[in-house]
């Protein structure tokens, strides 16, 4: 042998082998998956062949005795029955008018006919039951004949378990080494799909077709009184031959399909004699004695030459069956028809959601990875890169549902019709949700613009309290705060607690979001403090009041520029606190002068009537705001603008607590000769509504005697003089 020819040899069966293995390795991930897909479509075969056993128990088996389980069969019978006897009392009354009248030569007959039939009318319910009684009879023994031992545990060992055995559908799992290579892989799990979702098209089919037998036979016991009214009704003649052939196509077809069936088992059951073999080895073959693949043996082909013999057969049964059962009419030929594109939605239509949902989305998760990215970078140098990008977008895009290809036109050339196939793969599929969702006026497009709206401002928001925000930037901030809820601002400050500690953010929400903060569980009451008050008690939404009574604490000449400016703030502060935050505000700012003189009448009095307050702290305002006045009345040397100064800046109730209050040379404070002037008839008016009656006779002569001369004047008009007295 020439070396160079033995060398070239051996680098060639070296990169076989090698190419073989990096072939298996690069499908196993997709053989897998079909053998998955496999699992689901053998578990789609189970519960079909379940159902179809379950259902074979329920409409045939236990027919009698789940009619008598069913009361409203015999209430509905009994009504329409009731008015089939009404109809007979206006029929013999046309029959008596007719022969009163002469009209007619067979009237006699007429009247026969009616006797007769309103007679047997009462017995058209056992008369359909007998029907379908001995229809039953036979299809339990043909049934019987298909499966022995059923009778007894139909739910196991019933019709489906029959069919199986012939079928060798569970011999694809008997696998072999072959098996577990990765092309191998995916042809079992391909073919072994098809095989099994062709098996569970058919029981489904069966099941729903036994399934509209028992619903129409319901019918017909119902209606059996007007369809007996027929053969005295010209007009009914339609109706009743509809009902009959209703009646005898579907009682008749379970004892026809379970004699087709079990004439169909007999003959598979003659194929398969000492056949050996397994339905796996048709696609994988079978291991040689050196180690090779060979060809399946003649024992598993014939498994799968019978298969589909019994599959031809037991469709063909199904067919004929199907032929008699649309003897009901239009109606029941619509409902087999589609029962069989129930039965293949039920079988391949759910198998192919489960290819695309598994192997297509795979695909489509494939195709946004990186590893999918660097092969189209390299796919224009690369056939192995436009072939792999090729298979995972066909795979990405593929329906994964039989009856799109051959299997449907082999299906629909039989004259079956497995319903319609789906179009496109799990890329459609996600294509189609996502156009669904973005829909406007959908729920849950609603909530994802809800949602948007609600991310947008928490960005508006934290770009808004940023350190060197821009104008514009604030702006946007307070109009998205304008629009949120309290609700959503307290989410957004949940998950942002730092713009508790923020000056810019506390000044920029409204009252009603600061109070909903303020009485958050959400929150601390260190962190509501530092909302409201500023971290260490600097800052905070009432950092100008905070600033402002500080400073009025600090000597006039000892002031810094910065308290200066406070204590000019405090006063407009003050006025533009509402009542909600007039309750959030230090109580003890209660008690501060510069504060309480600040005050609107409207802010003292909602402070007054406020139970966030105690007595003590509401005193203690009374209290502040009437230093001032005593202030400037212990004044040496007295000033008397700065005394009435301080009295014009009391209320009607402050001025009628001076009365109480003593002030300089052992006078009461309301009649100091320096307030008497201040008082005007619209603040005696005011007063006379709560002073105390004893009192206003001490007022009223000492403004008289030393008050200004307009309110002297109204005191003693006779016309107003009663009007504080």
């Amino acid at each position: 042998m020439n070396p160079i020819n033995a060398t070239g040899s051996s680098w060639k069966g070296l990169w076989s082998g090698i190419v073989d293995f990096a072939t298996d390795v690069l499908l196993a991930p997709f053989g897998w998956l079909a053998v998955l897909i496999l699992q689901i479509a053998t578990l789609f075969t189970y519960l079909s062949g379940t159902i179809l056993n379950f259902v074979v128990q329920y409409t045939v088996l236990d027919f009698a005795d789940k009619i008598k389980e069913i009361s409203g069969i015999n209430i509905a019978w009994r009504t329409i029955r009731d008015l089939a006897n009404m109809g007979f009392i206006f029929i013999l009354l046309y029959a008596a008018i007719k022969t009163i009248l002469g009209v007619g030569g067979e009237t006699q007959k007429l009247i026969r006919n009616i006797v007769i039939v309103a007679v047997l009318i009462n017995f058209s319910l056992f008369f359909t039951k007998i029907v379908i009684d001995i229809s039953n009879v036979l299809a339990i023994f043909f049934y019987d004949a298909i499966a022995p031992g059923a009778l007894q545990n139909t739910v196991t060992t019933g019709l489906s378990g029959t069919l199986m055995n012939p079928l060798k559908l569970t011999s694809l799992w008997d696998v072999s080494d072959i098996a577990f290579q990765g092309k191998t892989l995916i042809i079992v799990g391909i073919m072994g799909t098809i095989v099994s979702l062709i098996v569970a098209f058919v029981f489904f089919a069966i099941s729903i077709m036994f399934v509209i037998r028992f619903v129409v036979l319901i019918f017909t016991l119902i209606l059996s009184p007007l369809a007996f009214m027929g053969f005295i009704l010209p007009q009914l003649e339609k109706q009743k031959n509809q009902w009959w052939e209703a009646l005898s196509g579907q009682a008749f077809f379970a004892p026809i399909y379970f004699m087709l069936t079990w004439v169909v088992i007999k003959i598979s059951s003659g194929l398969i004699v000492n056949q050996s073999g397994t339905m796996v080895e048709v696609f994988t073959g079978t291991l040689g004695a050196n180690g090779g693949v060979t060809q399946p043996s003649l024992g598993s082909m014939g498994i799968l030459v019978n298969f589909i013999i019994m599959i031809v057969l037991i469709i063909a049964s199904l067919l004929i069956a199907k032929e008699w059962a649309n003897k009901a009419g239009p109606s029941a030929s619509a409902a087999t028809k589609w029962a069989m594109g129930a039965a293949g939605g039920a079988s391949f239509g759910l198998a192919g959601r489960a290819g695309r949902y598994t192997v297509g989305a795979a695909a489509e998760m494939a195709k946004e990875s990186k590893i999918y990215k660097r092969l189209e970078a390299a796919s224009p140098n690369s056939r192995l890169a436009r072939l792999t990008l090729a298979a995972t977008d066909k795979t990405s895009r593929a329906s994964f549902d039989a009856r799109g290809g051959r299997l449907g036109g082999v299906l629909a050339g039989a004259g079956i019709e497995g319903g319609k196939a789906q179009e496109g793969g799990f890329e459609a599929d996600r294509k189609a949700y996502r156009e669904f969702m973005e829909k406007p006026g959908t729920e849950s497009h609603k909530k994802r613009q809800e949602r948007a709206r609600g991310a947008q401002n928490e960005l508006d928001v934290m770009a808004g309290v940023t350190a060197g925000a821009t104008p514009a930037q604030i702006a946007a901030m307070e109009t998205a705060l304008a629009k949120m809820s309290d609700k959503e601002v307290e989410a957004i400050v949940s998950s942002n607690r730092k713009l508790l500690d923020i000056q810019v953010f506390a000044n920029s929400i409204s009252v009603k979001q600061l109070e909903a903060l303020n009485k958050s569980d959400k929150f601390s009451e260190a962190e509501k403090d530092n909302l409201k008050n500023g971290p260490r008690g600097v800052g905070g939404r009432f950092s100008a009041i905070n600033a402002g009574t500080a400073a009025m604490a600090v000597p006039v000449a000892a002031r810094t520029p910065a308290q200066v400016a406070a204590v000019a703030a405090l006063p407009g502060a003050t006025r533009n606190l509402s009542d909600a935050e007039l309750e959030m505000i230090n109580a003890a700012h209660l008690g501060n002068s510069g504060f309480v003189s600040g005050l609107r009448g409207a802010q003292i009095d909602g402070i007054n009537k406020s139970y966030k307050f105690t007595t003590s702290q509401k005193a203690a305002l009374r209290g502040a705001r009437q230093q001032p006045l005593l202030n400037a009345l212990t004044t040496v040397p007295a000033s008397i603008p700065a005394i009435q100064t301080a009295a014009r800046g009391l209320n009607a109730k402050e001025m009628i607590g001076l009365m109480r209050v003593v002030g300089r040379g052992g006078v009461n404070a309301a009649v100091d000769p320096a307030v008497l002037p201040i008082y005007t008839p619209k603040l005696l008016q005011r007063m006379a509504l709560e002073m105390d009656t004893a009192d206003i006779p001490t007022l009223r002569a000492a403004i008289i005697a030393g008050g200004n001369p307009g309110t002297i004047a109204w005191l003693t008009n006779p016309a107003t003089a009663g009007e504080f007295a």
